[in-house]
């Protein structure tokens, strides 16, 4: 556990409509009290994440809410994190954490 003074928030899933896997990172202040969009490398289709300034919707807009309520997997804690959807310039901070880190990650 560290103290950062801009917490970051990281995505990793496969897009739905090109089935591109990709992870994006965002600010936790975003997510939590603006409005977060991320653009799909693959098909360049733009993916709601939250919206709590409610922009794109009528009321508040968590996508971790949506799925769950809908019974998908969400994980939340970094136990089910595979390396390769860690982004190169987080791998030496958090990489780590990956179930399936390299040696020269592990602690």
């Amino acid at each position: 556990s560290f103290k950062v003074d801009n917490p970051q928030m990281m995505i990793a899933f496969t897009c739905k409509k090109c089935d591109t896997r990709s992870s994006h990172t965002f600010s936790k202040q975003s997510y939590h009290k603006g409005t977060v969009l991320i653009q799909c490398p693959g098909c360049k289709n733009r993916h709601l994440i939250a919206d709590n300034l409610k922009v794109f919707k009528d009321n508040r807009f968590s996508l971790e809410e949506v799925l769950k309520a809908s019974g998908e997997s969400v994980t939340t804690t970094p136990g089910d994190l595979a390396f390769e959807d860690i982004p190169e310039k987080l791998r030496s901070t958090i990489g780590h954490y990956a179930k399936d880190a390299p040696e020269e990650y592990r602690r």
